[in-house]
């Protein structure tokens, strides 16, 4: 009788000791933790990364989420809202400088409990520098078809060409001038030669 008694004492005791033990760890059990990170935590990165993945064991609510990207500057490098995609939170980052990122969390399980934590990692990518603009070169124009074909361009036949216009304009002129006077003579020695003719005509009479 008294082993009997004893056995149910030593099985309620093992019932109260479990219950102790389970009963606090099971609402933990319920909340969401973080199982990994994309790049992992204490890595170097030597590829351009266009957004972070923080993977946990179920979904989180991403209305209540939030990711800080840090760089080496101190600057904020996060691009936009983080996105709750299954068990994975992924946020968009830009370009990264190269050093230390720090990347800060916080989110809500489904369960309703808030979790937050803090990972870092090495970002060992460098973008390309920009090429230089082109400059301005101080060399002497090519030259032109005229000059590659050995026609020289020149300004003196120009001058030649507008002397001679004016030479033969002047001449032109002249020969108007010269017609001019000689119609002028010959109308008056007519005029003349006709008085003339009237004058021995009234004598005669």
């Amino acid at each position: 009788m008294r082993n009997s008694l004893r056995a149910v004492q030593c099985a309620l005791g093992a019932v109260a000791v479990l219950a102790l033990v389970v009963i606090p760890v099971s609402p933990a059990a319920a909340h969401a933790a973080l199982q990994s990170t994309d790049p992992k935590a204490d890595s170097t990165v030597s590829q351009a990364l266009t957004q972070l993945t923080l993977t946990f064991n179920q979904q989180v609510k991403q209305q209540f989420s939030e990711v800080v990207v840090t760089g080496a500057d101190g600057a904020v490098y996060g691009d936009g809202a983080p996105r709750s995609v299954d068990s994975n939170l992924v946020q968009g980052v830009k370009p990264l400088p190269v050093g230390k990122v720090t990347i800060g969390w916080r989110t809500v399980s489904a369960d309703g409990h808030a979790i937050q934590g803090q990972f870092a990692f090495t970002n060992a990518f460098a973008p390309p520098a920009p090429s230089p603009s082109p400059v301005a070169s101080s060399a002497p124009p090519a030259p032109t078809a005229a000059a590659t074909t050995g026609g020289a361009v020149s300004t003196t036949p120009k001058s030649d060409e507008s002397s001679g216009s004016g030479l033969w304009i002047g001449l032109v002129a002249a020969l108007v001038v010269v017609a001019a006077l000689g119609g002028v003579l010959l109308w008056r020695r007519r005029a003349a030669g006709r008085r003339a003719d009237q004058h021995a005509a009234r004598t005669s009479m």
